[in-house]
């Protein structure tokens, strides 16, 4: 077995014998009895043999899993399926394998009351050039990833003499839990009206990706709003006239340290799940410092099938323990990202959302717990809550 490690474990007993042996066979040579020189060339014969198999009954063991990964919601139940292959002559008739897996998944009758893993005792038989697949049930229990940190392989002698032991860790398997979806009060807000009902003579949006030209720069302007080659060409500010747009497009930003972490993204799930049928473009981003440019965690924009695959995946990775972004650098990301969007679904605390200043063609909420549902927030400009029951 490569790649793992190996102990080789003699009952005390037998070693005790194997000491006994050698001084009744130097006394058989001493009084020249062919009955205990017999004997004792039994006993060592035998105890060789122990060893012999011992030491290459794992040699040629094979270990795996039938999938690498693994994909399912909180809540369902699963099955690991495990594979052992014995590819030598040497049959396996007393074997154990121990696996433990993180603690957002459980197995049926499996120890789980383990402080950093789950683990379960699978004992098992094989005969030489076979296979067995060993269907191993779990259910998950809350969203994450969960991972195989040790698997250890114990190979018993059949008489009971001794056993072989093969540890690995972080085994090359995983297993994604999704998160729950918890419906979302007030959803229509962040969906299209329909016709009739609310009208304009004019498109609602604007796609900042797009510019059209360029006006005189005046105060309240947006410093990332500058046309700068047109105001290298005028010599004075300009401003950006982006293209207008009633395209809807939505921007999640997580604190990974909210208390009600699990709640929003199980709103967020509900959200982005509407987003198909509505042709509606989202993306996510977390105040997960990582290395390289931006500075923080993102899902990058998009829409369509694809794209709610690849946030659920997000969604399933975010994790409280991850370092993150000091709060004055995470509300600057914030301010410049939000301009590409037209509306801004916030999972931060009350503080954070007190302090934030909402974009003028931006509409903001606020993702909270409400009894058994997620309430939908509206923020006023200044960063405070419309709703008055927000005190609750």
């Amino acid at each position: 077995m490569k790649g793992w490690n190996r102990q080789i474990n003699i009952k005390r007993e037998t070693s005790l014998l194997l000491g006994v042996a050698f001084f009744i066979f130097a006394g058989s040579l001493f009084v020249n009895s062919n009955l205990l020189t017999f004997i004792t060339c039994l006993y060592l014969t035998f105890y060789m043999m122990n060893y012999f198999y011992l030491d290459k009954v794992g040699n040629h063991l094979y270990i795996s899993f039938k999938d690498k990964k693994a994909k399912i919601f909180a809540g369902e139940e699963s099955t690991l399926t495990l594979i052992i292959e014995q590819r030598s002559f040497l049959p396996i008739f007393l074997g154990r394998a121990r696996i433990g897996i993180s603690k957002n998944i459980e197995f049926l009758n499996g120890d789980n009351r383990r402080i950093h893993m789950n683990q379960i005792d699978i004992p098992f038989s094989l005969l030489w050039k076979k296979e067995i697949r060993i269907e191993i049930p779990y259910t998950a229990i809350s969203r994450g990833t969960a991972v195989i940190p040790l698997i250890d392989i114990d190979i018993f002698h059949f008489w009971g003499l001794g056993k072989v032991s093969f540890s690995k860790e972080s085994f090359d398997y995983e297993v994604i839990v999704y998160p729950n979806k918890a419906v979302v009060l007030e959803m229509e807000k962040l969906l299209p009206k329909k016709s009739g009902h609310s009208p304009h003579l004019f498109s609602l949006y604007e796609d900042n990706t797009r510019v059209l030209s360029s006006r005189d720069y005046v105060n309240g302007d947006s410093f990332n709003r500058v046309h700068w080659k047109s105001t290298a060409k005028l010599n004075k500010l300009q401003t950006k006239i982006h293209e207008k747009t009633s395209q809807l497009s939505l921007l999640f930003v997580i604190d990974v340290h909210s208390n009600n972490l699990e709640s929003c993204l199980e709103g967020i799930y509900y959200i982005i799940s509407h987003t198909f049928k509505h042709n509606i473009s989202f993306s996510i981003m977390t105040n997960v410092k990582k290395q390289g440019k931006p500075l923080y965690l993102v899902l990058p924009p998009g829409n369509g099938k694809k794209q709610i695959q690849l946030a659920l995946l997000f969604l399933a990775k975010i994790t409280s323990n991850s370092v993150t972004l000091n709060h004055s650098v995470f509300m600057k990301m914030i301010h410049q990202q939000s301009t590409n969007f037209t509306h801004l679904v916030l999972c931060l605390e009350k503080p954070w959302i007190e302090g934030l200043v909402i974009h003028p063609s931006l509409s903001g909420y606020f993702l909270h717990s409400l009894n058994d549902a997620i309430q939908l927030e509206t923020i006023k400009r200044n960063g405070t809550y419309a709703a008055e029951n927000m005190a609750q």
